[in-house]
């Protein structure tokens, strides 16, 4: 697991309320939109054309003790570092809610794979 690194970019100029970070140490992924927290459950907007594999991997590295997400977001947020339970983000019609405990990219990837053939299934 790699600790995800990210760094203040400013507000969103679409989104009200919306913050944006650069992500540091992800190959195709440079930016992380948070759309806000609701009852510790931090928002997350994945980018159009976004990589799941790596966004997963990203997701997975929030959790990592020496990631500096949650000392990001909290500051903007304006919330303490312990109110953060989770993340919550939609990836191809597919919802995910991650926490410590179930924050392993390779697991979330299966639960992707299975939700997304059932939803192309749908169509």
């Amino acid at each position: 697991m790699i600790p995800t690194t990210i760094t203040f970019a400013g507000r969103s100029p679409y989104y009200l309320n919306t913050f944006v970070y650069d992500v540091w140490n992800y190959e195709n992924l440079s930016q992380i939109y948070v759309e806000g927290i609701e009852d510790g459950i931090v928002l997350l907007d994945c980018s159009e054309g976004s990589d799941i594999r790596e966004f997963l991997q990203f997701v997975e590295g929030i959790f990592h003790p020496d990631s500096n997400f949650a000392l990001y977001v909290c500051t903007d947020l304006k919330i303490p570092k312990e109110d953060i339970r989770g993340v919550k983000f939609n990836f191809n019609k597919v919802d995910f809610l991650v926490t410590k405990e179930n924050a392993n990219a390779n697991t979330l990837y299966e639960y992707f794979k299975k939700e997304f053939k059932k939803i192309r299934k749908s169509w």
